[in-house]
Order: C-alpha cells, then sequence, then structure tokens
C-alpha cells in the first residue's frame, strides 16, 4: 500500500512519535522530582506520631536495658555535664558510616560531655552492640514512651542535652557535608566524615 493512500505521511509518524515521547520523559522526570522529594522528606523528618524534640524543648528520663538486661533510667535534668546521645542501629549502613565520626567525637570532647548510645535495633544482641567498639554505654530495648518521647525512629540522631535537661541540638542523619560542618563547630573538632 502506498504511503499516500494509508492517510499518513511518514514524516507525521515519527513527528507524533517523538511528541508521544517528550511527554512521556516529562511525565517520568516529574515522577522522579516528587518521590525524591518524598523519600528525602522521609529521611529527614519524623513520623508524624512523633515528634521532633527541638532546641529548648524539655527531655524526659530515658527508660532502657544495659548490657546485662537490666532497666535503667538515664536522667538527664542534674547531670554533672551536658549528655549527648547518639541513637544508631548496628545493623543501619548510615551509623556504619558514621562509627569513625562518632568514635572521634566521644574521644576528643568525652572529658567535656556524657556520650550515651541508645540502640534502635531490637534485634541486635549485645555482642552486635560490642562490636561497634565505642567507647561509651550502649543501652538498648528503650521503652516506646521513651522513644515517643525522644522522637527517635531515624538513625544515626545525635541530641546534646543541658545540665537541666534541655535540648540544645538535635542532628538526623549521618554526618554528611550538610552535619558534618555543623557538630564540628559546635564541639569545636575536626572528624573524619563518612565513610564510603
Amino acid at each position: 500500500m502506498d504511503e499516500r493512500m494509508s492517510g499518513v505521511i511518514p514524516h507525521e509518524r515519527g513527528t507524533k512519535r517523538n511528541a508521544l515521547l517528550l511527554i512521556l520523559l516529562a511525565a517520568s522526570l516529574s515522577l522522579n522530582v516528587v518521590l525524591g522529594w518524598k523519600v528525602r522528606r522521609k529521611n529527614v523528618e519524623p513520623r508524624p506520631d512523633q515528634p521532633l524534640l527541638r532546641e529548648g524543648m524539655d527531655v524526659p528520663n530515658v527508660i532502657a536495658h544495659d548490657g546485662n538486661d537490666v532497666q535503667r533510667t538515664i536522667t538527664c535534668n542534674g547531670a554533672p555535664t551536658a549528655t549527648v546521645f547518639y541513637i544508631f542501629s548496628p545493623s543501619c549502613v548510615w551509623c556504619d558510616r558514621n562509627l569513625e565520626s562518632i568514635k572521634a567525637l566521644a574521644k576528643f570532647r568525652g572529658g567535656s560531655y556524657r556520650f550515651i548510645g541508645l540502640s534502635l535495633s531490637k534485634t541486635a544482641s549485645q555482642s552486635d552492640l560490642d562490636a561497634q567498639k565505642l567507647s561509651f554505654p550502649v543501652y538498648s530495648a528503650l521503652s516506646p514512651e521513651t522513644i515517643k518521647a525522644l522522637g527517635l525512629g531515624g538513625t544515626p540522631q545525635t541530641i546534646v542535652v543541658s545540665t537541666d535537661g534541655k535540648v540544645i541540638k538535635n542532628w538526623m542523619g549521618a554526618y554528611t557535608e550538610t552535619i558534618q560542618p555543623e557538630v564540628e563547630t559546635f564541639f569545636g573538632v575536626r572528624l573524619p566524615g563518612v565513610k564510603s
């Protein structure tokens, strides 16, 4: 059959195909932007039922278990030094990438701050926690009340609490290029950053 008889000239078919591909490309790009925005928000913001502690807010007592599975209550109000809570999970990739930085921070500032690790892992054994080789005590099996009150959910997270029990700083995430300068400035140290 002759091209002219079909009613479609070859050039018109190519133009229609190109227009369709352009529309599909624009739709795909738009969807990628929306999904990327949602993922970024999800990684930074707490779940709606768990408000993020903001500077100046009171920190309640932390109820967790020590390495011997004994329930402990950690109080910041009245502590001799400010407290740094480092929230992590041994199976968290970003926690692993951030490990050398938190170790360095505790090494350089352990005399000025009380460092306490809080593991959010429900399945990590004591040997998993010990394998982190942190120089500060690590607690696990946090009470649901503690998790909700501190707005915990993502890891890693670093919360600095004053001796009167108020939040001074609260960083969500590993010490990447956006967070590392803030942490270094606040503590007056130089950190190795996240490993790739």
